[in-house]
């Protein structure tokens, strides 16, 4: 089952910029990740399939923290000229502390945190989730990945994933997707499994459409939403409001 209120503790806001990468090209969100942040989305719509980049980070180490199942922490740093991409897809953290090189399973980790050295107090949470998503011919696949929060509430957490995460030098987390599919979001209600439900790249009017299914046991917060009184994007609030009836 999947816990989520006793390991979130950052909320997270972001920026978005651009500028090109090389021959593919991704688009990349920036989120400031300060602990008591709300978070906010907005979609930005690209025509091409190309990879775009908000920020590029100028160092390619990562302070961390990795916070395991079994209650320890480990301490280090992750990174290094092999990649400073931290990708969603990552089955293994290694991370090099003090002393040693550790290289822990992403089933082992309740969440981690990243930073940059200069800036400890902008720090940035992802949690490795095993999520449901809707396959070919309505049949349920299950995979894992590493996501962040984009809203969290007593009834109610959404998820976002891209396709890997980086550092500015500021601290503010990066996320990098493609634009086809766009950032993922996740639902998850009553401590239940994350099921997919959209992704930036869809429209407003899609939006109200798929809230008003999704959110139909809370009639207020579904109005509100159809009235443009709550903006679709504003998973923070959407999050906070919801209150099943």
């Amino acid at each position: 089952m999947f816990s989520h209120k006793k390991y979130i503790f950052a909320y997270i806001t972001y920026v978005t910029k651009y500028t090109n990468l090389k021959k593919e090209k991704m688009k990349k969100k920036t989120i400031k990740g300060l602990a008591a942040a709300t978070a906010v989305i907005m979609c930005l719509a690209i025509t091409s399939c190309e990879i775009y980049s908000a920020v590029k980070a100028a160092t390619t180490f990562y302070q961390c923290e990795v916070h395991k199942k079994d209650g320890s922490i480990v301490s280090g740093r992750i990174g290094g000229m092999r990649s400073s991409n931290f990708y969603a897809n990552t089955k293994t953290v290694s991370i090099k502390t003090a002393t040693s090189r550790e290289k822990i399973s992403a089933n082992d980790v309740q969440y981690l945190v990243l930073w940059d050295k200069d800036y400890p107090t902008v720090k940035n949470t992802l949690m490795y989730v095993e999520f449901e998503k809707e396959g070919r011919k309505g049949k349920k696949c299950y995979n894992k990945r590493w996501m962040y929060v984009e809203g969290a509430g007593d009834n109610l957490i959404i998820l976002g994933s891209g396709s890997y995460y980086q550092i500015t030098p500021k601290g503010d987390l990066i996320i990098s997707y493609v634009n086809t599919d766009g950032i993922q979001y996740y639902l998850s209600r009553n401590s239940n499994m994350p099921m997919y439900f959209a992704n930036s790249n869809r429209t407003k009017k899609s939006m109200r459409k798929m809230w008003a299914e999704k959110l139909k046991d809370d009639p207020s917060l579904v109005n509100k939403i159809i009235n443009k009184e709550i903006e679709v994007w504003d998973f923070k609030t959407i999050a906070d409001e919801y209150n099943p009836k």
